[in-house]
C-alpha cells in the first residue's frame, strides 16, 4: 500500500508522544537549513557551463533579405557563479545576441550576397549586452555563413483551404469573404515571383449553425517559404455566412429540343426535381424557374425509345439533389 509522505508525518505526530514530535520537528528544521546552506554554497561556487543563445542580425544590406543562415544559435562557454548560471539557464528569458552587419564584408554572386562572420570578434559586444564582462571563455560555432537575396514586394489576393462541417440542415449560404481580400507580401524576389495568392493555410471549423467571423494570421511554415515573408497586414478576417436549409420538390415539364421538327412526346412529360433551398428563400422558388430538357441532337430516333433529361436552367440560390426520372421514354407522333 502506498503511503503519502505528508500522511506519514501526520500519523507519526498522532501516534507518538510529545517528546518524539519535538525531536522530529527539530530534525526537519535542521534538514531544511542544511539543504539551504548546501544550495547557497553550490550557487556561490564558480562553474563553467555552455549557454545556448539565439542570434539576431542588424543593419542588413539595403533591399536585400536574409534567406540562409548556417546557425541562428551560438553556444557561449561561460565561467560564472552558480547562481548566475542557474538564472541564465532556467529563469531569465534568452536575450538574443545582437550582431551588427554594418561593417561586415559582403561578396556578390549572381545577384545574391554572401558573408562569413567570425563570431569570436563579437564576444566583447555580447558580453556588454548580456552584462557578462570577461565571463565568456569561448563561442561556437566559430563562423556563421549568411546569404542575402534581392527583396521584392507585390500585392496578391488572400486564399485559404477550408475543412468545414455544419450542423444538420445548415449549410454555407454564400461565398466566404476575406477582409482585406488582398495583402502586400515582401520577401525574396524568387519566392515572390512564384506566388499568385497569400494562403492562410487550412482552416478547420466544425458544427456551424450561424454566421461566423474568424481572424487569422498567415502561417510561418517552411513548406511555402512563408517564414521568409512579411505580410501587410499580418491578419485577415474571414466571414462565413451560414443559413438553415430545407428540402423541397417541384414538377418541371420536359421541353423537347433539337427534334428536327418531329412531333415527339415523352413519358412522363414532367420530372420531379428535389432541391435544397435556404429557408428565407423558400417562397422565392416559383414554377417555371426550373427548366428540364430532352435533347435529341445526338439521339438515333429510329433505333431508340429513351432519352436522358437534364436541367437547363434553375435559380442559383438552390442546390439540385436529384431529378426523377433521369431517363424518359418517347414516341414519335404521326
Amino acid at each position: 500500500m502506498k503511503i503519502n509522505f505528508i500522511e506519514l508525518i501526520k500519523s507519526a505526530f498522532r501516534q507518538r508522544d510529545e517528546q518524539f514530535r519535538q525531536r522530529l520537528s527539530v530534525f526537519l528544521v535542521c534538514l531544511v537549513i542544511s539543504m539551504i546552506i548546501w544550495i547557497t554554497i553550490k550557487l556561490a561556487n564558480v562553474y563553467t557551463s555552455i549557454i545556448p543563445v539565439p542570434v539576431e542580425f542588424t543593419h542588413l544590406p539595403k533591399d536585400k533579405v536574409l534567406t540562409s543562415v548556417s546557425d541562428n544559435i551560438v553556444r557561449l562557454e561561460i565561467k560564472e557563479k552558480g547562481s548566475t548560471l542557474f538564472s541564465l539557464l532556467f529563469i531569465q528569458s534568452k536575450k538574443p545576441a545582437i550582431i551588427n552587419l554594418r561593417f561586415t564584408p559582403m561578396f556578390s554572386k549572381n545577384g545574391t550576397l554572401s558573408a562569413a562572420i567570425t563570431t569570436s570578434s563579437f564576444i566583447n559586444d555580447i558580453e556588454r549586452d548580456m552584462g557578462l564582462y570577461g565571463k565568456i571563455q569561448s563561442i561556437s560555432p566559430d563562423t556563421i555563413y549568411l546569404t542575402f537575396e534581392p527583396e521584392k514586394s507585390k500585392r496578391i489576393p488572400v486564399s485559404a483551404n477550408f475543412d468545414i462541417s455544419y450542423e444538420k440542415h445548415y449549410f454555407g449560404y454564400d461565398e466566404i469573404s476575406f477582409n482585406p481580400d488582398s495583402v502586400t507580401v515582401t520577401g525574396p524576389e524568387r519566392i515572390i515571383d512564384m506566388l499568385d495568392s497569400a494562403s492562410l493555410g487550412l482552416i478547420r471549423l466544425v458544427n456551424l449553425s450561424e454566421n461566423i467571423s474568424v481572424t487569422k494570421s498567415f502561417p510561418q511554415d517552411t513548406a511555402h517559404h512563408y517564414h521568409m515573408l512579411r505580410f501587410l497586414p499580418e491578419e485577415v478576417t474571414l466571414t462565413i455566412p451560414v443559413e438553415k436549409f430545407t428540402e423541397a420538390q417541384i414538377d418541371a415539364p420536359v421541353i423537347i429540343i433539337n427534334n428536327n421538327e418531329l412531333r415527339i412526346k415523352t413519358f412522363p412529360d414532367k420530372v420531379k426535381v428535389t432541391y435544397t433551398v435556404a429557408l428565407k428563400e423558400y417562397s422565392d422558388v416559383e414554377p417555371g424557374m426550373i427548366t428540364a430538357v430532352a435533347d435529341f441532337a445526338n439521339i438515333d430516333i429510329a433505333r431508340g425509345d429513351k432519352v436522358r433529361v437534364r436541367l437547363e436552367k434553375f435559380p442559383a440560390f438552390i442546390r439540385i439533389n436529384k431529378v426523377e426520372p433521369e431517363i424518359v421514354e418517347y414516341i414519335i407522333l404521326k
